[in-house]
């Protein structure tokens, strides 16, 4: 009895094959053979996945979205309580009608002596939102995205990296001079300091 058997043989870069003929249980022939090669999955210089890079773009395009909308709702929830304006609503352009209400540093340290209309403290709130966290790479991400995929992955590639208490380390010596800044300038809230940090150094995204 004559037949046909397709061998392959799967490697991580490369596939070989070989189409044989069978005769009577054993290899009576070789019909064709080959193999294809194919180009490495990971970088040139450093054994990262090609795919990587794309996730982290894929995962930071994500976070952006999302905090964006997480943004949009508080506005809307925000005008719906009379603590913004209600023409924020549908504006392309909200930061123009919410900086004539205030900076909102300044707004943080003008409500620790004085009474706040209620537009300046939505305009507080709606800041609170989009500043929220800090620039810790995987707390930030893990707290915009924590159930993507995505992110799943990210986070664990990042709890196999050697360096992870160095940068612990790092961030917490920041905060630490962020602490001793504000001690030193004897203001009595994170957003009072801020308010007296020169204008042009400050990143307000509204």
């Amino acid at each position: 009895m004559v037949k046909k058997v397709l061998g392959l043989d799967l490697g991580s870069n490369s596939l070989g094959w070989a189409l044989l003929e069978e005769t009577n249980g054993s290899a009576s022939s070789v019909i064709d053979i080959g193999s294809r090669i194919f180009t490495k999955a990971v970088e040139d210089k450093v054994p990262t996945p090609k795919n990587v890079k794309r996730r982290d773009m894929r995962l930071g395009r994500r976070v952006i979205q999302r905090r964006s909308r997480r943004k949009q709702r508080m506005l809307n929830y925000l005008v719906s309580l009379k603590l913004l304006p209600s023409e924020l609503q549908g504006d392309t352009q909200p930061e123009i009608i919410l900086n004539e209400l205030g900076d909102p540093y300044d707004l943080r340290a003008k409500g620790l002596d004085s009474q706040l209309t209620a537009y300046e403290f939505g305009r507080i709130l709606l800041h609170f939102v989009a500043r929220r966290g800090f620039l810790s790479t995987k707390r930030q991400v893990a707290g915009d995205l924590i159930d993507d995929p995505d992110t799943i992955v990210f986070l664990s590639e990042l709890d196999d990296k050697p360096t992870k208490d160095k940068e612990e380390g790092a961030f917490k010596a920041d905060i630490g001079e962020v602490r001793a800044a504000i001690n030193e300038s004897e203001a009595r809230t994170l957003g009072e300091y801020l308010s007296r940090v020169n204008y042009f150094v400050r990143f307000d995204d509204n």
